[in-house]
């Protein structure tokens, strides 16, 4: 999923307990992380430079890996 300036991440389904959302870079180190209750949470990512991550998304029953690539305009 290529991505610019926002992140918009929705999961279809209602969950009761916190979500856990940890940004990683290509090396494995975290650059972003949140807690929430939302099911629909937008990152601001204009502060990450161009290159491959990896989201992952962890909750009640729930374990994504999600990778993204951050495409930075010159």
């Amino acid at each position: 999923v290529p991505a610019n300036d926002y992140i918009n991440i929705l999961i279809s389904r209602q969950l009761n307990s916190l979500i856990h959302y940890t940004f990683l870079n290509s090396t494995g180190q975290v650059v972003l992380k949140k807690q929430s209750l939302n099911t629909n949470e937008i990152f601001d990512i204009q502060d990450l430079s161009t290159g491959i991550y990896t989201i992952q998304i962890e909750g009640e029953g729930l374990m994504e890996n999600i990778p993204i690539m951050i495409l930075k305009n010159k």
